[in-house]
């Protein structure tokens, strides 16, 4: 049932040298294409900037309009979390402090949320201003 590994001198599996030898020749293959590339005419291959903006306020405003897409979807989960506690509390007084203690928790993350937005939008455009 059980394929015992064998090792060979030193103490060294079968398994390990593969691995080695593996990694032998993929470093081997890519510093040989790399040295083939290197040969060719630089213009030729050239690197395309994958952000698509060389401009560092673009690129906070693109991050920050990610992270305002994630946390406000986040919120509304929370916000609906929290609706569904409080439906299906029953009239426990606890489910119903529960449901309630959501809200108010998403409604100031929020707050906190489009405060910093505000804060980081407003830092920009005193140094676009100034620069």
């Amino acid at each position: 049932m059980h394929q015992k590994i064998t090792t060979g001198r030193r103490g060294r599996s079968s398994i390990s040298r593969l691995l080695r030898g593996t990694a032998s020749s993929t470093v081997i293959t890519l510093i040989s294409a790399s040295a083939a590339y290197a040969a060719e005419d630089p213009k030729k291959h050239t690197l395309t900037n994958p952000l698509g903006t060389e401009s560092i306020p673009t690129l906070v405003g693109r991050i920050t309009q990610i992270f305002l897409g994630v946390a406000g979807s986040f919120a509304l989960l929370m916000f609906v979390y929290g609706g569904f506690v409080w439906l299906t509390s029953g009239g426990s007084p606890e489910r119903v402090a529960k449901g309630k203690k959501i809200f108010t928790w998403a409604t100031i993350g929020l707050i906190i949320m489009f405060g910093a937005y505000t804060l980081v939008s407003q830092i920009f455009k005193t140094l676009e201003g100034a620069g």
